[in-house]
Parts: C-alpha cells; sequence; structure tokens
C-alpha cells in the first residue's frame, strides 16, 4: 500500500479539529501518518490535540506562517509518499482517502482535488476549479448547484482547492513548494497548481474523493483586509504566470475596463495599494520568470512597471 501522510494547517480551528481528525483517523491505515501544523493558535486547539488526538504528529510554528508557510513545513516534515494538505474545516466522507491514491497511481497526475460540499451534503461548493484570463478571476465547477451527479465524471481542471488537496511526493522536486509570497492566503493553491501543469503533469478533479467543508474563514469576504489580500495574490499570480506581451496587450486593457466599468468602492480603495505592492514586486518575480539576462530586461520591466503606474492613476478616474 502507498503510505499518505495527511497534513493539516491549523489556525485557531478548535471548533472543527475534532470532526476533521475522527473521520482521518477512520481512513487512516498503518502506513499512513496524521500531522496538525498549527500556526501559533491563540484558542485551545494545542490543549485538544495533546489531549485527545496524541496519536497525530504535532507541529507548532512560533508565527503564522499562512497557508503556504505552514504546508510547506508539513511537507518537508512528511514521510509518505502521497501527500495530502486539508483544512481544519474540511470532514472527509467514506472513500476519500483511497480516491485520492487510486487517482494519483496514474503518473501523469500531479495534483488531485475533491468535490467538496456545504454543510448538509447536498449542495456543491467545489468541483474543480477554473481560471478565467485575461483577469484571473478564480470560479468553482458545480458552485453552489444542488449534487444530482453531474459533476461525477473525473476530468483535468485548472487547479483544485487547497482546502483538500493530494499530491505525490515526486511533483515537488519538479513543481517546488508553495509560494510563501501569497502569505497569508489566496492564489496559492492556484500557483502550485499552475506549476504543476507546467511541470508537465496532470491537476485531476477527483469526485470519488468527497469532503463537506464547513467553509470557516479568518477573513471576511466582504472586508477591505480580504479585498487586499485577494487582489494583491491575483496580481502576483497574473506577473507569475503571463508573460510580458500577454500582460501589456491582454491584461492591462481588461483591467482597465473592469476598474472603470465594475470595481466597487471598497476595491477601489484597496486597489491603490494593491497596484503599489504589484509594482515593487515585479522586478523579482519578472528577472526569475519572464526576462532574459539580456538589455531588454530592464525596459520589460519598467513597461509592466508604468503599466500598473497607469492603473493606479485610474482607480478614482472612473
Amino acid at each position: 500500500m502507498t503510505p499518505a501522510s495527511m497534513i493539516v494547517i491549523n489556525w485557531n480551528g478548535a471548533a472543527f479539529l475534532r470532526g476533521c481528525l475522527e473521520a482521518l483517523l477512520v481512513q487512516a491505515m498503518d502506513e499512513d501518518e496524521i500531522i496538525v501544523v498549527d500556526n501559533n493558535s491563540t484558542d485551545h486547539s494545542i490543549e485538544l490535540l495533546r489531549t485527545d488526538f496524541p496519536g497525530v504528529k504535532l507541529l507548532c510554528n512560533e508565527r503564522n506562517l499562512g497557508y503556504a508557510g505552514g504546508a510547506n513545513v508539513g511537507l518537508r516534515a512528511a514521510q509518505g509518499e502521497v501527500l495530502v494538505l486539508l483544512n481544519p474545516d474540511v470532514q472527509v466522507h467514506a472513500g476519500w482517502l483511497a480516491a485520492l491514491k487510486g487517482a494519483l497511481k496514474d503518473e501523469r497526475v500531479g495534483v488531485a482535488g475533491c468535490k467538496l460540499l456545504y454543510p448538509g451534503d447536498e449542495v456543491i461548493q467545489h468541483a474543480g476549479g477554473i481560471i478565467n484570463f485575461p483577469l484571473a478571476t478564480a470560479d468553482h465547477y458545480g458552485y453552489r448547484q444542488r449534487d444530482e451527479g453531474q459533476w461525477d465524471q473525473a476530468r483535468e481542471v485548472d487547479y483544485v482547492t487547497g482546502a483538500a488537496l493530494a499530491l505525490r511526493r515526486d511533483v515537488l522536486g519538479k513543481a517546488g513548494f508553495f509560494d510563501e509570497g501569497f502569505y497569508p492566503a489566496y492564489y496559492e493553491e492556484v500557483d502550485f497548481c499552475f506549476r504543476v501543469r507546467e511541470a508537465g503533469y496532470q491537476v485531476r478533479y477527483v469526485p470519488g474523493a468527497v469532503a463537506t467543508h464547513y467553509e470557516y474563514a479568518s477573513v471576511q469576504e466582504a472586508s477591505l483586509r480580504y479585498l487586499r489580500l485577494f487582489h494583491r495574490n491575483r496580481l502576483r499570480f497574473v506577473l507569475k504566470h503571463c508573460e510580458p506581451r500577454g500582460f501589456l496587450d491582454d491584461f492591462i486593457p481588461a483591467e482597465t475596463v473592469w476598474l472603470k466599468d465594475k470595481a466597487t468602492l471598497n476595491e477601489r480603495l484597496v486597489l491603490l495599494h494593491v497596484y503599489l505592492v504589484s509594482m515593487l514586486a515585479c522586478p523579482g518575480l519578472y528577472l526569475n520568470a519572464w526576462v532574459g539576462h539580456d538589455d531588454r530586461r530592464a525596459d520589460v520591466v519598467n513597461r509592466v512597471i508604468g503599466a500598473l503606474a497607469g492603473l493606479r492613476g485610474q482607480v478614482w478616474r472612473s
């Protein structure tokens, strides 16, 4: 049997940990392990784990490393060949682990993702993900649809949510670990899945791996903080995965139209910061990803920074 390491990335998730871990323990075989990476929780997570789950390996970070940082800590400590990342608010159903292991036996598959249901198990939250270019907005297949078997076919997708994501150990050697620049959250699993695909693997949605996602969130989606993090990381993802010509010819015009016609007041409040942060991040991201070591690299970086500065100037002009 292929050993698996199930890694739960926890931050103040004590209300969900018991249900999460009990469901994992039911499916874990002798060769499997369960790891909880705690991102410096201030609730009673640590006490609960040490008292009620002494067989679970606990790794305590001295500060909150976010999803990507916590995932990397767990991945480096894991011993299994199949590596599974979970949020503590996910409760897996019968056959979940076997379905993921089975999917990853196919050497073409680098990442396998789950069908996630809302509490009540009748409505779909996630059946694989799609990124809509040029703006790089994210959608979930099946989102808020009643589960009537219409998403029960395994298939390749752009990405799967990091709430429940499995990969093979050998994939890390080619795709690398999670990018901690997406701290604390949003788009880190999208970036990872795209790098896995760029390394030659498939990202596959596995409908036989079913779980309930209670969707606890540390950041409320209506808040300015959520909008700032979401758009900052959307821009980071675009800079990493959209080559310069596409960025200038496709992304910038589309973003300009969206900014003019659809951006909300709260989005405009955060975008001044977001575009500035993206300008500052651009040289490091572009010199690593897109620009060769020749005299043109400064020109490319300057053009991209200038385009971002132009967006920043448009924020209040509409």
